[in-house]
Order: structure tokens, then sequence, then C-alpha cells
């Protein structure tokens, strides 16, 4: 009996000895979880103030964004995004990157890149840029105070472009930012552009997936009331390429103006009118209109394909009083002409650009919208096409 209650006390001891190691690793993991937390203070990218020898103060969160890029088989979204202060930095990398000044700003992104495909599919995984001005220098995610572990590019090490079916990724992306350039971003309302173009080869040819989504990127709380201010506005190449700023002179909604002609059903949903002011950097590319006040039309409107073929939106044509002049649409500050499968729709968004003075003498608009079909030939004459009127 004796023996039972030594192999019992035993038994007993091992128990408690097996407890208080697990304790001890317990107490451990909470040490490192509450280290790692301090070390992060918070901070998306938690290497920042190690790897820039400063203090990042977080000046600016959104934890949803909503900034998705929905390509119907491969999607591309910024689930969260920091803005953080730098200052008293004292790294080399510090040093180049915020060009010697030893403070500056870092944006912080968490990307998620998804193949909702079942096929393997191809995308630029650096397909993520920031701009203010101009979309052409656009700054795209550089790496800043990171580690290469917790990028996008991670692991990836045979071909970080390719996506096997239904492959998802999350990583942090960051950018650094000089004083005078988050100074400039901030007063000229910062675009991201979330790329598109997914492919199935891995040199991108064949089929492409999806366009390039632009949207408003706030900087802070200032600059975000200014933007949801401007939300109002249709999404034209006016403003999402920060060509002008606008004023709204008057918005006719639900309009559903309809025409139907050789199996295309057009339809006017609603029509802004708005007062054009050209920023500083753009005024030169409106010539000599740029002189006087402008205002522009911004018309919402819905095709319908009830073809048996792919049809492309090619050019438009507003008729001024009747025939007393007419006037071409702006490609250029509007989204690009879209395909429209057979029996789908689409939206778009249709730009004219008036002198204020003249604008102010004239009555009546009709619009006068023309396709390709599927040879790249046009579908109708513009005698023969039928007219939708515009409200004014």
């Amino acid at each position: 009996m004796g023996r039972h209650k030594m192999l019992a006390v035993g038994i007993l001891s091992g128990a408690l000895l097996l407890s208080a190691c697990n304790n001890q690793e317990v107490v451990s993991s909470k040490k490192k979880a509450s280290a790692e937390k301090k070390e992060s203070n918070g901070l998306l990218n938690s290497k920042l103030e190690k790897k820039s020898g400063g203090k990042a103060e977080i000046i600016y969160t959104n934890k949803e964004p909503n900034l998705v890029n929905d390509m119907e088989g491969f999607k591309t979204s910024v689930d969260e995004y920091q803005v953080a202060r730098v200052t008293d930095a004292s790294t080399e990398e510090a040093d180049y990157r915020f060009k010697q000044q030893k403070k500056g700003y870092v944006v912080m992104m968490k990307l998620t890149y998804e193949n909702t495909s079942d096929k393997t599919l191809y995308h630029n995984i650096n397909d993520v840029g920031i701009y203010d001005k101009d979309p052409s220098y656009e700054r795209s995610p550089d790496g800043t105070f990171q580690d290469a572990s917790d990028s996008m590019h991670g692991d990836r090490k045979d071909n970080k472009h390719k996506f096997d079916a239904h492959e998802k990724v999350t990583g942090i992306a960051t950018l650094a930012l000089t004083d005078s350039e988050y100074k400039q971003m901030e007063s000229l309302n910062a675009k991201i552009k979330l790329g598109g173009g997914a492919k199935e080869t891995e040199d991108f040819g064949g089929k492409t997936y999806g366009d390039d989504k632009v949207a408003n990127f706030i900087l802070n709380e200032e600059q975000g009331k200014k933007v949801a201010e401007q939300n109002k506005f249709y999404p034209d190449k006016l403003l999402t390429d920060n060509l002008v700023t606008k004023k709204m002179v008057k918005e006719i909604k639900d309009i559903k103006e309809t025409n139907e002609f050789k199996g295309i059903k057009t339809t006017i949903e609603g029509a802004q009118y708005t007062e054009i002011t050209p920023t500083p950097e753009n005024k030169r590319r409106f010539g000599s209109m740029a002189d006087g006040k402008m205002i522009a039309l911004t018309l919402k409107v819905k095709t319908e394909n009830g073809t048996k073929n792919a049809i492309e939106e090619s050019s438009s044509t507003l008729h001024i009083d009747g025939d007393r002049s007419y006037m071409l649409n702006q490609n250029m500050v509007q989204p690009k002409f879209n395909i429209v499968k057979p029996h789908g729709q689409n939206e778009n968004l249709i730009v004219f650009i008036f002198r204020k003075d003249e604008f102010s003498i004239y009555k009546k608009f009709d619009i006068i919208m023309k396709y390709y079909d599927h040879n790249s030939k046009d579908m109708f004459q513009e005698k023969e096409a039928p007219r939708i009127k515009v409200p004014k």
C-alpha cells in the first residue's frame, strides 16, 4: 500500500511539475506578446520605429476604407491603412527616404490580393499607386522601414506575380513621404489606384480581367471632410485625375430618358452641371477656355445590349437648341470606352465642357450615343441615330 501511495505521489508531483512548466510557457508567451505589442505601438508596420530610429505617431487610421477592385476573377483590396508622422529619424534608410530631413510621413496599408477564379492568374503585385496632381507620376509602395517577410512579396520566391486558383495573399505595403510631398498630396486630395488587368499567362498575355480602380485616399481628418464634400460629384476624370475643383450648379436625378434602336437601349439616369476651376498645374490643358469660367455637364448613362454580339461605346454628340450647334464629348476626361457583353449592361459617364457665358444662352440639349459593333464598325450613322433629351 505504501508503494501505491509513493506512486500516486510521484504521479501527482509529475503533474505539478508539468503544470509549472506550462505556466512558465504561458507567462513567457504573454511577455512576448506584450513586448511585441509595445514594440508595434499600434502601428501596422511594427518595425517602423526600429528601422527609422525615430519616434512614430499615428495621425490617421482608416479601418474600413472600402477600397476594393473586383475584376470578376481577381480581387485587390486595401483592408486598412494608417498614416504616421516620424520625427528624430536617425538611420541611413531614414536619411535617404526623408531626404536628409530626419522627419516625414509613412503610409502603411494592409493589402489583400485574391484569385477568385478556378485557374492560375498573374497580376502585378506592385500595381498600387498614390498620386496627387498627375496620375502618370504615381508613387508605389517602396518597402520603407519594413521586413520583406511582412510585405506582399513575403516568401514568394518563384514568381511573386503568380496566383494559383483561389489563392489569397495578405501583407503590409509602406510608402515614405517628405513633409513637402505629404502637404502637396493633402492639398490636392490624393488618389489611390488599385491596378486592374490580371492575366492568364506569365508573360501577361491572353484575357484581361478588369480595369484600374481609382478612389480618394484620405490622409487626415480635415482632408476627409473636404473629400466627403467632393463625393457628391460623379467621379469623372476631371475629379479622379485632380484636373479641376467643382462647384455644383444643378443636379438632376432619376431622369430615365430612354431610347432603343437596333437592339441597344440607352438611358440617361442623371445629370450634373458643375462650375469647374482648373487646378494650377493643369490650367494649360484647358487652353483659352481656362481664361474664363467653365461649366461641365457630366451625364450618367446606362447602356443595355440586346444584341447577340458585344458592342463598344463610341463617341457622343450633344446637339444644342435643335441644330443650332453641336459638340463632341470629352473622351480624355471620362472613363474609357466600355465593352458591353451580349445581353449585358453597363453604366458610364459622358462629359461635355462649355464656356459659362455661352452656356447661359443655350435652351435645349439632345444627345446622340453611338456604338461600334464586334467588327469595330459604326452600328448606325449620325443622321439615323435617335436623339435623347437631356434636361437643362
